[in-house]
């Protein structure tokens, strides 16, 4: 068996923020795939290459933790 290192990674839906958990290893052969949101269904993450993604589920973050960087406003605007 070969000894393989397995990494959590953290994706936040583009549509609604709802952050999925999911657990990356690298891949000898060029893998593909993709996963939806768990709550919207919106295209969370795809792939294709030398990782593969496997166990995603959502999970429960802090609200701050994935803010778009648009939601606070145009950064060139006064306030």
């Amino acid at each position: 068996m070969i000894n393989q290192t397995k990494t959590t990674v953290i994706f936040a839906c583009p549509q609604c923020n709802l952050a999925h958990e999911v657990t990356q290893t690298h891949s000898h052969t060029k893998k593909a795939g993709g996963f939806d949101c768990a709550d919207c269904g919106a295209a969370v993450h795809f792939w294709y290459g030398c990782f593969d993604y496997s166990d995603w589920r959502a999970v429960n973050m802090n609200s701050m933790t994935f803010t778009h960087p648009n939601a606070l406003g145009d950064p060139n605007q006064p306030r």
